[in-house]
């Protein structure tokens, strides 16, 4: 059935977007996002309006386009700040920040992490803690201190076993194991641990509009 409302439009642009993208066709995934992006702003509806955003970045991220994919991520953070929807932003600052890892670019990652650590600050939210102790361990790893990685990267996978959040405890496990091989092999493996935990955080997302 044709959506009746803006706002049904909308949902139902995030719903399409996210199964174009789990089946890989990333450009009508990216075309449908532009497109819901337009109209939730139009409808003045800012806190759809940023997790299209984010979404579109999620999307860019698989399909190897990082600059795209952390202007749209910076693009919704910004919108959700301006809402006050500190949930979003959270989630949306992480996924920037671990975009930014891929890139290699460790202070401008640090600088998200920090943002949503002093978000996570006034808030109860568990999983935003359990992604942004993954961030940290990610940023770690990438300036060497595998110490360090380790020991939030393990911090992430309790978390997330906490909150019962099986794969996602798995995936962390995962850029955990990366962060302890030789250098030469965690920089190989880096994208395609990347790669896999976008679609957790994609479903996510969508989660968060329908509880929120």
């Amino acid at each position: 059935a044709a959506a009746k409302t803006r706002r049904d439009r909308v949902l139902a642009g995030l719903e399409l977007a996210a199964v174009e993208r789990a089946e890989g066709n990333l450009d009508a995934s990216v075309q449908r996002l532009e497109q819901v992006i337009r109209d939730a702003r139009e409808g003045g509806m800012l806190r759809e309006a940023a997790i299209g955003l984010g979404n579109l970045g999620l999307a860019q991220t698989l399909g190897g386009r990082h600059p795209l994919a952390a202007d749209a991520l910076r693009a919704g953070a910004a919108q959700a700040q301006k809402g006050g929807y500190k949930v979003v932003e959270v989630d949306l600052r992480c996924e920037l920040g671990l975009v930014l890892v891929n890139q290699g670019l460790a202070a401008e990652a640090e600088a998200e992490h920090r943002a949503a650590g002093a978000l996570l600050g006034g808030m109860d939210y568990p999983q935003g803690v359990a992604r942004q102790a993954e961030l940290g361990g990610r940023i770690a790893a990438l300036k060497g201190d595998t110490a360090k990685a380790t020991t939030s990267l393990s911090r992430a996978v309790q978390y997330h076993e906490g909150l019962g959040h099986w794969m996602d405890a798995a995936r962390v496990a995962t850029a955990l194991a990366a962060a302890l091989q030789p250098t030469d092999t965690a920089q190989a493996d880096r994208k395609s641990t990347r790669l896999n935990s976008s679609h957790q955080i994609i479903s996510y997302a969508v989660f968060c509009l329908k509880k929120k």
